[in-house]
């Protein structure tokens, strides 16, 4: 009785934090680096898919159309996140001289998460990159609203045995299958036709004990409608 009471002070006292404008403007900084990321990223990969055309002959426009639709949303939503950072105590002159502040209420603990689903634990600052663990940078993309396509490792019908590709299936509910690297896939219901897809070498999976695998590649897609 005593722990769940703890408990419930502990869930009270973070409530009461998250509805601060500390916590408000924490949120939108958040939020704004999010947007700020996926902007540039849109930008790459138009340039790429013009650079690639050169080369090929042949854009697909239809593709274009939707990585400048996804700009487009985002730059809108830096304009109204921005706002809300200004009106709860911010200061920067510009969405892109935020420094982050902080979580005013990490300190207040979270719950732990169990296998197979969403853990945020591991705090990521930067966007993910080659050569980063890939656990860090999960944390990072669900922090920032991408998720897997099942919603739970239950729905995919994972394996119970000790097999290589059970064992991811079950942790990772975003994992697609491994051949000569591990393919996982991430969604936003803001970004229907987008897609991220993280490649990882997964290695000491092999041994059970190993729970790490860093990222080979990072790929953003946008398909048709």
């Amino acid at each position: 009785q005593a722990n769940q009471e703890t408990q419930r002070r502990t869930a009270e006292a973070k409530a009461a934090c998250q509805s601060s404008k500390e916590y408000r403007r924490y949120q939108s900084e958040v939020l704004l680096k999010n947007q700020l990321e996926i902007a540039t990223a849109g930008r790459q990969e138009i340039d790429r898919q013009n650079a690639a055309g050169k080369v090929s002959g042949y854009v697909d426009a239809t593709k274009l159309n939707q990585l400048g639709q996804l700009v487009v949303y985002s730059e809108e939503q830096i304009k109204s996140l921005f706002k809300i950072y200004l009106e709860n105590g911010g200061t920067a002159s510009s969405p892109q001289s935020i420094k982050p502040s902080g979580d005013p209420c990490a300190d207040l603990g979270s719950p732990p998460s169990a296998e197979g689903s969403i853990d945020t634990s591991s705090k990521q600052s930067k966007t993910p990159a080659k050569g980063d663990n890939y656990d860090s940078a999960r944390a990072y993309f669900f922090q920032i609203g991408w998720g897997p396509v099942q919603s739970s490792a239950a729905a995919k019908s994972c394996g119970e045995s000790d097999d290589f590709q059970d064992r991811m299936c079950r942790k990772y509910p975003e994992f697609e299958g491994c051949g000569h690297v591990c393919i996982m896939e991430f969604v936003n219901p803001k970004y229907p036709l987008s897609k991220i897809i993280v490649e990882t070498n997964h290695q000491d999976f092999y041994d059970k004990q190993g729970t790490r695998g860093d990222i080979t590649d990072i790929i953003l897609t946008s398909e048709k409608g």
